[in-house]
């Protein structure tokens, strides 16, 4: 990838290959032999053959090569944000602090996620959870929830 139009020249190179049966991103440290590889997740059913490793891209115009060229080119460029921002010796530094970064990122809108629920959802799982729960039989301790969620709705104290 050429790398000229960012202001701060990384050290380090990247670029799709294939490598060892599996579909990586390249970083390469320039002026070494020094490679890492981060095994490429979420293509669609990737068609190879289709694959251009000069364009860097899947060459067709069926929707899953296109929708796969959207997911490389997001991958690609936040990696290359981390590069423009911070300073790395190796591809293995790059790809931690990504991963890492990645996964704070799903933590924070999970917490996110479980912090907007209201009560009445609230009630609402718990119920679903002792009708149907995964682990054990079906309980009937659910109903005084029901009656519980039943009342504040009808009270107006909740949003259904």
């Amino acid at each position: 990838m050429d790398r000229k139009s960012h202001k701060k020249m990384s050290r380090i190179s990247l670029k799709f290959a294939n490598k060892d049966g599996r579909f990586c991103l390249c970083a390469h440290v320039k002026g070494t032999g020094v490679r890492h590889y981060k095994t490429v997740e979420g293509l669609k059913n990737p068609n190879f053959t289709k694959w251009n490793p000069d364009a860097q891209m899947f060459i067709s115009r069926v929707q899953t090569d296109l929708e796969n060229n959207i997911i490389l080119q997001d991958l690609l460029s936040q990696i290359e944000q981390l590069l423009d921002e911070h300073d790395f010796d190796s591809g293995k530094e790059l790809f931690a602090m990504f991963d890492s970064l990645r996964k704070e990122k799903a933590e924070a809108t999970i917490l996110k996620e479980k912090q907007e629920i209201t009560l009445g959802e609230f009630i609402k799982e718990v119920i679903e959870e002792l009708r149907h729960p995964v682990k054990r039989k079906p309980s009937s301790n659910f109903q005084p929830y029901t009656t519980l969620l039943h009342k504040l709705e009808k009270e107006g104290k909740i949003g259904a």
